[in-house]
C-alpha cells in the first residue's frame, strides 16, 4: 500500500505523539503554580485537529519524527520549526497555556491513557519534567520550552521502558 506524502506525514506525526501518549485534548485542573487551570486551557479538541493544525504552520520532515521517536531528540536540535510544532500540539491539546504553564493533570491523562494505563507514578515524572523544564529553560523561548518538557517526558518512558517499569505493547 502506497500512503501520500500528508498521509505518511500524519501518521508520522501521530506516531511521535502516541510514543509521548497524547491521544485526547482533554481540559482536567490543578492547583501547582507552575501549571494551568483547566478554565485557562479552552475547548477540547481531538489529536488529530491539533496534528492538523500544527503541519500545516510548521513542517516536520518524517525522518525527524523517527529520530525523534527513537532518541527523544532531533537531528539538529538548532532548528525551531520541530521545536515549534511541538510547542503547537502541546496548547493545540491544552498542556501548555500562552504563559507556558504545563497542565499535570490534564499531562496525567494523555501521557498515561493510551499506552501506559494510568502509571500511579506517572504526575511524579510529569513533575520532574515541568521542573527539569524550568530549571533547564528559564527563558521565554516558547518553542524551546515546550521541545525540551517533551524531550524529558520522552527520555523517561524510553527508560522506563527499557527497565522493564513499563510493558511494550
Amino acid at each position: 500500500m502506497v500512503l501520500s506524502f500528508k498521509t505518511s506525514c500524519i501518521l508520522n506525526v501521530v506516531y511521535l505523539l502516541f510514543y509521548i501518549q497524547l491521544i485526547n485534548c482533554e481540559t482536567v485542573s490543578n492547583t501547582n503554580a507552575s501549571v494551568v487551570s483547566s478554565s485557562e486551557v479552552g475547548n477540547r479538541i481531538t489529536l488529530l485537529q491539533a496534528v492538523e493544525t500544527c503541519n500545516s504552520t510548521y513542517k516536520i520532515d518524517e525522518a525527524w519524527l523517527r529520530e525523534f521517536n527513537n532518541s527523544g531528540t532531533f537531528p539538529d536540535e538548532f532548528k525551531t520549526e520541530p521545536k515549534c510544532f511541538v510547542n503547537c500540539v502541546l496548547k493545540e491539546c491544552g498542556m501548555e497555556n500562552e504563559d507556558q504553564k504545563f497542565d499535570i493533570e490534564s499531562s496525567d491523562f494523555y501521557l498515561s491513557s493510551l499506552r501506559y494505563e494510568r502509571l500511579p507514578d506517572m504526575v511524579d515524572v510529569i513533575k520532574r519534567c515541568i521542573k527539569h523544564t524550568d530549571d533547564e529553560e528559564s527563558g521565554t523561548d516558547k518553542c524551546e520550552r515546550s521541545y525540551v518538557f517533551a524531550k524529558c517526558v520522552v527520555e523517561e518512558l524510553s527508560r522506563r521502558l527499557r527497565s522493564g517499569i513499563i510493558a511494550e505493547l
